[in-house]
């Protein structure tokens, strides 16, 4: 199995008509959090192909090559032609599986009116990331490039509109630490108890994640493509962007301190 990149999770040869789905797994999450990595793991696994699927701009791309007619961010019957044809060709294994940015939450509402399917068996992980700095780095990188996956290969519009200065790394600080704000309070309104997995754990010791979450969905692992996939990622995702990161956490470390101390306090998972 090749290391795939954002594009080609985006592309036709991960669609399929094998739906309807048994059990769904949701990876609740933050900007930077090796995301794509876990995402992978999961794929090799046979557990869903997860994207980010209520994404407006993914949600264009698929919607248009799978015949939905308007605009799934613009039209309700397109959103709910779109929330079909997802769980029908973005199911495999079994699994439909989707990676979920706070801010996607809204959409997600619009595509699935009646919220999550309550005839499968839902699963819920909450990926954060315990280095506040250096994923707020991380962001900032991503954003000023326009690099949001491990090649050299950039994004054609601008996902974020993040600078290299002040006010950019306070935007940063906030979303992130908003966005693991929104994810506790959501967590404890509707009663879920999400397996808490880190970012650190992801790149640190895949494998334990990887049988973590085997528990959870009540599977079993095949241990030949898991270490494939070790070696796969194993090292730095993102070498190009190392001097950029450095000069980021040089430069605004007491902008970065100052809002790891609120982060701290606050939103680091209960259970930690």
């Amino acid at each position: 199995m090749n290391r795939l990149d954002i594009h080609q999770l985006v592309s036709p040869r991960f669609d399929s008509d094998e739906g309807p789905a048994t059990k769904a797994i949701y990876l609740c999450t933050s900007p930077r959090t090796a995301s794509f990595t876990l995402c992978r793991l999961m794929i090799g696994q046979g557990w869903g192909i997860p994207n980010e699927y209520y994404s407006a701009h993914v949600a264009r791309i698929l919607a248009a090559r799978w015949g939905v007619r308007g605009d799934p961010s613009a039209g309700a019957a397109a959103r709910l032609a779109y929330g079909r044809e997802l769980l029908r060709r973005r199911t495999s294994g079994g699994f439909f599986a989707a990676k979920l940015m706070a801010a996607q939450t809204r959409f997600f509402n619009k595509v699935h009116p009646k919220g999550f399917d309550a005839s499968v068996q839902n699963h819920f992980i909450h990926l954060f990331r315990e280095g506040f700095a250096a994923q707020v780095a991380s962001l900032v990188t991503a954003a000023t490039t326009n690099r949001w996956s491990f090649s050299e290969t950039s994004t054609q519009f601008r996902i974020l509109d993040l600078r290299l200065d002040r006010e950019s790394v306070e935007r940063a600080c906030r979303l992130v630490i908003d966005s693991e704000r929104f994810w506790k309070m959501a967590f404890a309104e509707h009663g879920i108890r999400p397996l808490e997995i880190s970012s650190e754990a992801v790149v640190a010791d895949p494998g334990r994640v990887v049988k973590a979450i085997a528990a959870l969905i009540g599977e079993t692992i095949d241990e030949h493509i898991l270490a494939d996939l070790v070696v796969q990622e194993r090292g730095s995702a993102y070498p190009i962007d190392r001097a950029l990161k450095h000069e980021i956490l040089t430069t605004y470390g007491d902008v970065l301190e100052h809002f790891a101390a609120e982060r701290r306090e606050a939103y680091l998972p209960s259970a930690r």
